[in-house]
């Protein structure tokens, strides 16, 4: 396929960085490769520009702070649609505006009810400029949109968000403008790092995941990511939205205790997905085209907060060379074939040398076994490391292993991207045989398979000889035997954690939807009963669930009414006694009283009288044993949440960088010191950190360039540290700029 013809391949340009290259370097660049689409965070003036008659398609957006002006001023959707797309249109080819990234997922409900109206004024001021027709708008989505995935066809999306998705999909549908989603596979396999689970990922040779509902078995995450917002999509009634991938990608560098980060994972993730795009196989419920798919990203972003992997997902360098090659390059189009069925790739012209896949050295046993399991679970024929086979003999995982993985290297056509195993193993030159053990290696040892395809699938062994072999390794570890062990089930779960956006569960699921299982087959009065005993339990599952909602909805109403009653009581004892005496019994009234006496005491000592009567009264409980270390203590508590914000009051809430690296403290300015220096004089803030609830902390002297200061006040800011962070919003805004550190922050949050 053409490189001008690959209209459906796009890349986001990040820009929280300080050593990007110049707008027209990188126009220069995008031109050299086959991608034709490019996303931008924002919309920066110099790279539409410099994009301007290079025939790339362009996508902009505005910030989530931008969404209130745009919602609540016509004019200002007017102004900001003239200056970005008036002004650059048609010799910059802007196809696509996005207000807000992942605004449902934010928690701040006046920006979702805004998010709409925001739309709607962007598309009504494009509709003036008569581009309404030419440039679409929409907004990104986060995953975690979705309350069930798995499998694909069941996929819906959180009841809780309905209204608003409803609206918004109406605009979509109206429109014709995309469903953007943000999926990304390398979440999955970071929260199930199993060697199925990467292949599974990474579109390399696996046993697939299979769906009982529409009998498709789905060879690769990202298509059953998609189908399943297809799946949510139809059952809201929008068959005819059309979706895009406005994110994904993989990291291929991190932190010494980050899973999956590799330059061999992200060059096989991204490699194989636009080997995938460009076959124009599409999705299994969205068969024969390619949705519009953004890589994520075009450089790396080295002012990126968090781990190395953050920083890590740029497909080409800043001095423009390639991370790794993925077969992007128009005067190079290196074909990175992916493994999946049903997907035929051209074979190379030039003959194969032989090569084999062996071990690294150094590989731990417990390494080795694991991708023996695998190996060996995929269908390849590991007699011979059987007892009594040619390569049974030296009895050893490592030996077994070599074998069993250069197998599946072969069988899966000599790719190197299958001779990876989680990093513990190479291609080499060397053949491995020995003895009367023939190692497979060369030419395509399936003549009989001359497209290539995922041979995996094609020359798979029969069920009833996979149950065999497992059969003969039980048997031969009862006898305490040392060979490879039989492959170790998992039992997937339905819902898994959900970190950054939802994923779809990976399961070891058999070919009938079920987990795999030796039982024997059912007879049908066996289903009947396992019939009605799925039915009951699906019905006492949902009973019980209805319950406990009950119970969370119930529980704190009933906690907020019985305290508020027991306050009203307590506050109205004060009083009631005296009314009593009177024989005035108004239930109340002592309440009344309290309140309108505490105002009038807080009026009161407002004014010198009272401040030299508190004064008076402080001098004699200072004086008295005990009482002043209470009343001390509680003044400093009260104090910090008074409205005067006196001189003992905490100040601000403050966000200071933690020692560990990614790791932020929370905490209160209480005071402005002046230190001294040889060289000058520098302004530091007193900052109290609580470490054990709000009355014992640490006290840290700290630059006021170094502190971030959020959109909370002090009130906030103790019902964050009395509830043990349960309070603290979905998302933080500063409210000081001009920190470095703040300004990474909010640049971190407008492009991801």
């Amino acid at each position: 396929m053409s490189a001008e013809s690959q209209s459906f391949i796009g890349v986001n340009y990040g820009q929280v960085a300080d050593n990007l290259p110049s707008p027209a370097d990188t126009a220069k660049l995008l031109q050299s490769t086959s991608i034709q689409k490019v996303r931008l965070y924002g919309s920066d003036p110099a790279i539409i520009k410099a994009l301007a008659n290079t025939g790339i398609d362009i996508v902009i957006g505005t910030a989530n702070g931008d969404i209130p002006a745009l919602a609540s001023d016509p004019n200002f959707a007017k102004n900001w649609v003239s200056t970005n797309v008036v002004a650059n249109y048609p010799s910059s080819k802007i196809i696509l505006i996005t207000v807000g990234n992942e605004v449902i997922m934010s928690g701040d409900k006046n920006l979702i009810t805004q998010l709409l109206p925001a739309i709607q004024n962007v598309k009504n001021a494009l509709d003036a400029a008569s581009l309404g027709d030419k440039v679409k708008v929409s907004t990104v989505h986060s995953m975690a949109l979705l309350k069930q995935s798995e499998p694909p066809s069941s996929g819906s999306f959180d009841p809780s968000f309905g209204d608003v998705l409803m609206e918004l999909l109406a605009f979509n549908n109206a429109t014709g403008s995309p469903f953007a989603i943000n999926p990304y596979p390398y979440f999955a396999y970071r929260s199930d790092p199993r060697p199925e689970t990467l292949a599974f990922c990474l579109f390399q040779p696996n046993s697939g995941r299979f769906d009982a509902n529409t009998k498709i078995k789905y060879m690769n995450m990202l298509d059953a990511q998609v189908d399943a917002v297809r799946s949510a999509l139809n059952a809201m009634g929008y068959k005819n939205v059309e979706i895009v991938v406005a994110e994904t990608g993989w990291p291929y560098k991190g932190d010494s205790d980050e899973v999956g980060p590799s330059v061999e994972n992200a060059k096989a993730y991204n490699g194989n997905l636009i080997a995938h795009l460009r076959s124009m196989v599409g999705t299994p419920l969205m068969p024969g085209k390619s949705i519009d798919t953004y890589l994520f990203a075009m450089y790396d972003e080295d002012l990126k907060p968090g781990p190395t992997s953050e920083r890590s997902f740029g497909l080409f360098k800043s001095d423009l060379t390639m991370t790794y090659d993925i077969g992007l390059s128009k005067s190079s189009q290196t074909s990175v074939t992916p493994a999946m069925p049903k997907t035929p790739v051209t074979p190379s012209s030039q003959p194969k040398k032989a090569a084999w896949c062996v071990p690294k050295a150094g590989v731990s046993d417990a390494k080795l076994q694991a991708s023996l399991d695998y190996a060996c679970g995929q269908g390849i024929d590991c007699s011979p490391i059987q007892p009594g086979g040619a390569c049974f003999e030296p009895n050893t995982i490592a030996s077994h292993a070599a074998y069993a993985m250069n197998l599946f290297y072969q069988t899966a056509g000599q790719n190197p991207l299958n001779c990876d195993f989680s990093q513990t193993a190479v291609v080499s030159s060397n053949n491995p045989s020995y003895n009367g053990c023939t190692y497979p290696g060369g030419i395509n040892i399936f003549p009989g398979n001359p497209n290539n395809l995922d041979p995996i699938v094609r020359y798979t062994r029969s069920r009833e000889e996979r149950e065999r072999e497992k059969q003969r390794r039980k048997e031969r570890n009862r006898e305490g035997r040392k060979g490879p062990r039989p492959t170790k089930k998992r039992i997937g779960t339905r819902e898994r954690d959900r970190d950054r956006e939802l994923l779809i569960p990976v399961a070891t699921i058999s070919e009938n939807g079920g987990s795999k299982s030796s039982a024997p087959t059912a007879t049908p009065t066996m289903s009947s009963s396992h019939g009605r005993e799925a039915f009951l339990k699906v019905i006492r599952s949902w009973a019980s669930k209805k319950f406990m909602t009950g119970c969370v909805i119930l529980l704190p109403l009933a906690i907020t009414f019985y305290v508020t009653w027991g306050f009203v009581h307590f506050v109205d004892g004060f009083f009631s006694p005296v009314y009593d005496h009177l024989g005035i019994n108004i239930f109340g009234l002592g309440f009344a009283t309290s309140i309108t006496f505490i105002f009038l005491v807080g009026v009161f000592m407002s004014s010198w009288w009272g401040a030299s009567v508190l004064t008076l009264g402080e001098w004699f409980i200072k004086k008295m044993p005990l009482v002043s270390y209470i009343y001390a203590a509680s003044k400093q508590i009260s104090a910090a949440i008074s409205p005067d914000q006196n001189s003992n009051a905490f100040k601000e809430v403050a966000i200071i960088r933690h020692p560990r690296r990614g790791q932020y403290m929370f905490g209160f300015i209480t005071s402005t010191v002046v230190l001294q220096k040889g060289v000058g004089e520098e302004e530091l803030c007193c900052v109290y950190v609580p470490t054990n609830h709000l009355y014992l902390g640490d006290i840290f002297l700290i630059s006021s360039r170094d502190i971030l200061r959020p959109n909370l006040s002090v009130r906030e800011g103790i019902e964050i540290v009395i509830s043990g962070g349960m309070s603290v919003p979905k998302l933080l805004t500063t409210v000081d700029p001009s920190g470095i550190s703040a300004t990474r922050i909010v640049n971190f949050e407008a492009s991801v």
